[in-house]
């Protein structure tokens, strides 16, 4: 039963989801601080500049693929929660649910856009690739400023929620 006690409002909704995504953007920028803080790191392939060249280029692929896959998620579960929070044919999930499948498909998304910053981590720790953590880590933090929550689309949802 959807009653007021039993679920949160669509305002407590939205400021939940802005209490979890402020965070996680705003943790992405401590990686670009932690070269401050350790001691230099052990570059594993410097004897092997191929393999090194590699894994390197292995980060950066693998955060292209994140970002697409993140950008492909989102738009492809918010069209479906939309046409099902409308009175669409794919009655899978009931309109009720609209906003909590919002917050999902934003959350999950912002994960995966996280780990572009946790690539560039690992950049610099396996390999001493400076630039990599700082590069990776402003595409993360610019990616998640791209897919933060939008209010008119998680309005649009919750509009949909008390029907």
């Amino acid at each position: 039963m959807d009653t007021p006690s039993a679920r949160m409002t669509a305002e407590q909704a939205w400021r939940t989801l802005n209490v979890l995504w402020f965070p996680m953007l705003a943790f992405n920028l401590v990686y670009i601080f932690i070269p401050e803080f350790l001691a230099p790191p052990v570059d594993l392939l410097r004897e092997e500049p191929e393999m090194r060249e590699g894994l390197l280029y292995t980060f950066y692929a693998a955060a292209v693929a994140l970002f697409t896959v993140a950008t492909v998620l989102r738009r492809s579960r918010l069209a479906r929660v939309d046409t099902v929070a409308s009175g669409g044919r794919a009655a899978s999930m009931p309109a009720a649910a609209g906003t909590q499948k919002y917050m999902s498909v934003v959350l999950v998304n912002l994960a995966l856009l996280e780990h572009i910053a946790v690539l560039g981590l690992l950049a610099y720790l396996l390999l001493g690739e400076r630039e990599a953590l700082y590069g990776l880590t402003v595409a993360s933090v610019l990616a998640m400023l791209m897919h933060r929550p939008k209010r008119e689309e998680f309005d649009r949802f919750a509009r949909h929620r008390h029907r």
